[in-house]
Parts: C-alpha cells; sequence; structure tokens
C-alpha cells in the first residue's frame, strides 16, 4: 500500500485504519519514495477533525473560537 502527496488526510487515515498499518509510504506519480505518513501523524488528524465537528455541532467556529 502506498498513497499519492495529493491524497486527503482523512482517506490516508481511512486506508491505515483498514489495513492496521502503522506508517505508509507516500510516492510520486514515478512511483519514487518522497515520504511516510505515520500513525502519530493520523492520530493529530483525526485529533484535530474531532475537535472542528465538536465545536461546529457546537455552534463555534473552529478558526476563532466564536459563535457562529
Amino acid at each position: 500500500m502506498t498513497v499519492g502527496p495529493e491524497e486527503d488526510q482523512e482517506e490516508v487515515a481511512k486506508v491505515m485504519a483498514r489495513y492496521n498499518l502503522a506508517s505508509i509510504p507516500v510516492v510520486d506519480h514515478g512511483g519514487q519514495l518522497i515520504g511516510c505518513v505515520t500513525f502519530d501523524d493520523v492520530s493529530d488528524v483525526v485529533e484535530a477533525e474531532n475537535t472542528e465537528d465538536i465545536l461546529r455541532f457546537g455552534g463555534v467556529s473552529a478558526n476563532t473560537a466564536q459563535p457562529v
């Protein structure tokens, strides 16, 4: 399994969860390794998304922490 640099963060998290991966290589269109996404990277993204969702449900903007 690999992902491209343009892949959405949430989609990368889904792939890693589906295949129970601790990390996944990021490759360019030619198949060259350009990086790696780790479980820690994904957990940061998931945490940020959850916080954003909680704020949205509470009627607060995530950028300003002000009611919307």
